[in-house]
């Protein structure tokens, strides 16, 4: 308004003004007009001073208008002396209709204030309205996009999830080129995985960062989304010449990096890029860290459906593999025992058959061993039994042992073996030994080389396994450990194997305190196993006590508890072979009565009977007058730590796992001799004679 414009003294002068310049035109017009004019010529100006300055201009320019008149157009003129006995009253009427006037020209004039504050504050209102539905609806946008997006990126396979958050990165800021890189922890560098937008093309997609390089390292180390208005001139980021050279050759050069984490854990990065003056927004930065967050849990989804898949045909190749490894056994086994019941078989062909059955009930025994070793060792039930121990003497003990038994016949072995010590489980170091040489000589061809080394380096004893055979190639180098995990079969499998000899290996090597490394030049080219473990010093020299031998023709009363009719008939024939009087049952019930009848020297009881567990049984015996003189041997599938643990609670001596060598029983029976023998001269117990 005019009277915002020039304030106060500028109304007011404006008022003066009006007033002059009606006084001017009065004077000129006043020898025509006469008497009539005073108040004609003087309403317009006392109008205008109110409708633009107001109440007061105008109250102003009225009573000076009344004193103009007054003093210089009504006679006498130029004297405030009235003639006219009427002029008073004409006065006071010119000053009310002017004040009137000035009235109510003041109140239009706020009228039309109120309604200019009102439309303004109507039109701020609706601009406001109108920006705020322009932001809900890019709101909007932007979320059915993102919606859209996710839904897109939501796949099992990893590839296609990979390009499609690429695409869709660039989508959402419709920028030029966006790329997924994933972080490789084994080699501490971001990888190029993907690559997209209508400049995708130009990344290169090899490309490998190392650590502390790039935008995308930057937005990794400090774990928040980067923005960058000029990647290769910003100082906070570090190039190396190849990645400066591929910066100078690609067009664009503003660039938004944002790390992808799951679960707190970073697993890569997203980089945007646009040509250079492209600005991204916060609401940019926010948008694409939104759909960095569910394009990182597609990620990392797809990665787990992918190991998920592997995991199952990991599942189902061991499954074929292990039938593999039991029909051929068990098919030796069925034709050896097929020789044996031919009438016509001579002596020296019934030892060979039997020799093959010897060697392949030996070969599933391992196999079996195998697998429950590696059950023990994933939940942590193997205990070691550590002592001193020459690694030096051992590994020359073990192949000596295996060049006499021929093992060695269709290779070169070497061997340069240095005097170490270890703190280590002597059964278990033979384990990691043999499972290390037999997978060398396994995947070795005949006429090959393979070289034993033990040393000490940097107060660490070294086992090296080297071989000029098969090699690995680099992606199973970081997998060989894992669980049924093996290198190329032919069809006709003729190394044999599960695939779990190298995982046993490194959880003992680990349980020693220990590491086991691989490294191999690639398929043809060998490959070297190195097993380190903590040194120990020479221990002194310590005589172990004799034990008391016993004739091993004594003869025993033993009684055999077994359901299973063929074991409990073989085990009957075998030790009655061995001159000793055998008892039988064939359930817990009848084993306690024929105990309680015979009084036998040593008890062998199946653990898994029907009705009557082996358990209750021991316990049973034990509380017969002469149970605490029997000794009591459990003969089991069941091997684990807590198996022999409740054995030995319910009152057995001895725990032995199937199947039960003829060696192993013979030294049960040969330690009860002992056993006894000892009890018998002490005064401890009597052996009592059998009851009739």
């Amino acid at each position: 308004m005019v009277t915002d414009r020039f304030g106060s003294v500028g109304r007011y002068a404006m008022a003066v003004v009006a007033i002059a310049g009606a006084t001017l035109l009065h004077s000129l017009l006043f020898s025509v007009l006469g008497a009539r004019a005073h108040f004609i010529i003087y309403f317009p100006a006392i109008v205008f001073a109110a409708w633009v300055g107001g109440l007061g201009p105008g109250l102003l320019s009225t009573a000076l208008a009344c004193l103009l008149v007054w003093y210089a157009f009504t006679a006498p003129r130029f004297s405030f002396a009235l003639a006219d006995p009427a002029a008073p009253a004409q006065l006071w009427i010119f000053l009310f209709f002017g004040a009137l006037t000035c009235v109510l020209a003041e109140g239009m004039r706020r009228a039309r204030r109120r309604a200019e504050i009102e439309h303004a504050s109507q039109r701020a209102q609706a601009a406001k309205l109108e920006d705020a539905y322009h932001y809900a609806s890019k709101r909007q946008r932007e979320a059915e996009s993102l919606a859209s997006i996710v839904q897109t990126i939501n796949t099992l396979d990893l590839d296609a999830a990979l390009r499609h958050i690429a695409e869709n990165a660039c989508t959402l800021l419709e920028a030029d080129v966006a790329a997924v890189f994933g972080l490789d922890v084994t080699v501490d560098r971001l990888i190029l995985r993907a690559r997209g937008g209508p400049r995708g093309s130009d990344l290169d997609p090899n490309v490998s960062l190392p650590r502390g390089t790039g935008l995308v390292w930057l937005a990794v180390d400090q774990r928040e989304a980067i923005v960058s208005h000029n990647i290769l001139e910003d100082t906070r980021i570090r190039h190396t010449p190849e990645m400066r050279a591929r910066i100078e050759a690609a067009p664009h050069r503003a660039g938004l990096a944002i790390p992808l984490v799951v679960q707190g854990h970073v697993t890569g990065a997203l980089f945007v890029g646009a040509l250079l003056g492209r600005a991204f927004s916060p609401d940019d930065i926010k948008l694409v860290t939104a759909y960095a967050h569910h394009a990182a849990i597609a990620m990392a989804n797809a990665e787990l459906y992918q190991e998920a898949q592997r995991a199952n045909r990991t599942k189902d190749e061991f499954l074929a593999m292990f039938g593999h490894e039991l029909r051929n056994p068990l098919g030796a086994i069925a034709n050896a025992s097929a020789v044996l019941q031919n009438p016509k078989t001579q002596e020296a062909t019934g030892q060979r058959a039997r020799a093959v059955i010897d060697r392949q009930v030996e070969h599933l025994s391992r196999l079996v061993e195998d697998l429950l070793d590696v059950g023990r060792l994933t939940t942590g039930k193997v205990r070691l039994h550590r002592r001193p121990l020459d690694l030096g003497a051992l590994v020359t003990a073990v192949m000596d042992e295996w060049r006499t038994a021929g093992r060695f016949a269709r290779h070169q072995v070497d061997l340069d073996i240095g005097t170490v010590w270890v703190e280590a489980d002597e059964t278990r170091g033979q384990q990691i030994l043999e499972n290390l040489v037999g997978n060398a000589l396994k995947y070795t061809p005949a006429g090959g080389r393979v070289t034993i080394r033990v040393a000490e380096e940097d107060g660490q004893a070294v086992l090296e396994i080297s071989d000029t055979g098969a090699g690995l190639p680099s992606a199973l180098l970081g997998r060989i450990f894992d669980l049924f995990v093996q290198g190329e079969r032919a069809l006709d499998r003729a190394q044999g194997g599960l695939g779990i000899g190298l995982t046993i290996v490194k959880a003992l090597v680990v349980l020693h305190g220990g590491t086991v490394t691989v490294r191999s030049e690639g398929p043809g080219h060998g490959s070297v196993f190195t097993v380190h473990l903590p040194s120990s010093s020479r221990p002194g020299e310590a005589r172990r006590p004799a034990l008391p031998s016993a004739p091993a023709s004594a003869r025993r009363r033993i009684l055999i508890i077994e359901d299973n009719e063929d074991a409990r008939v073989m085990l009957r024939t075998q030790l009655a072979l061995d001159g000793h009087d055998i008892h039988e049952a064939a359930d817990g019930y009848a084993g306690i009565d024929k105990a309680t009848a015979v009084v036998p020297d040593v008890v062998l009881v199946d653990v898994g009977l029907p009705g009557l567990d082996g358990y209750e049984v021991a316990r049973r015996i034990r509380a017969e007058r002469n149970g605490q003189a029997v000794r009591l041997v459990a003969i089991t599938g069941y091997g684990q730590p807590e198996d022999r643990s409740r054995a030995l609670e319910a009152g057995f001596d001895v725990h032995l796992t199937k199947p039960v060598s003829p060696e192993q029983l013979a030294e049960v029976l040969a330690e009860s001799v002992r056993t006894q023998s000892t009890e018998v001269t002490r005064g401890d117990a009597i052996v009592p004679e059998p009851s009739v």
